[in-house]
């Protein structure tokens, strides 16, 4: 587990549920990143346009087809390059799209129902193995 500090990052957050998105960007907040929040890809693809971002958490299980079609996209770096690192967040019951998500080069994957704890260490563990702009703003941890 990196011991990388969040602090200073940009994490672009996708996710449909309006109380998920409000408690993961509460929880990135609470590490000093900033979250930006969407609830649908089209306008998650306008903000990674607008702003270099150093993660962003998926929602794969609401709408899997636009979370796989956005990340093929992603990879590919229709959205730009260097493209950040991706963890998707899907039920430990849906092996399916835990699956294709690994096949279209995810980053990492969280499980529902979430933990904090596993989401900052997740997203310090991409971030700092992404070597794509997070590693150059990534500080050692207190």
């Amino acid at each position: 587990m990196s011991t990388a500090s969040i602090t200073g990052t940009r994490v672009l957050v996708v996710e449909a549920n309006t109380h998920l998105r409000r408690l993961i960007a509460t929880i990135l907040d609470g590490q000093g990143a900033t979250a930006c929040i969407e609830a649908r890809t089209p306008l998650a693809a306008a903000e990674l346009c607008r702003h270099p971002l150093d993660l962003v958490i998926l929602d794969l299980a609401g709408g899997q087809t636009d979370a796989m079609h956005f990340l093929h996209h992603l990879r590919q770096g229709q959205f730009g390059e260097p493209a950040p690192p991706v963890l998707g967040i899907v039920p430990a019951s849906q092996g399916a799209i835990r699956r294709l998500a690994r096949e279209a080069g995810i980053s990492g994957l969280l499980d529902k129902p979430l933990s904090a704890m596993e989401l900052i260490a997740k997203a310090r563990t991409a971030m700092a193995a992404s070597g794509a702009g997070a590693t150059r703003r990534l500080r050692p941890a207190d």
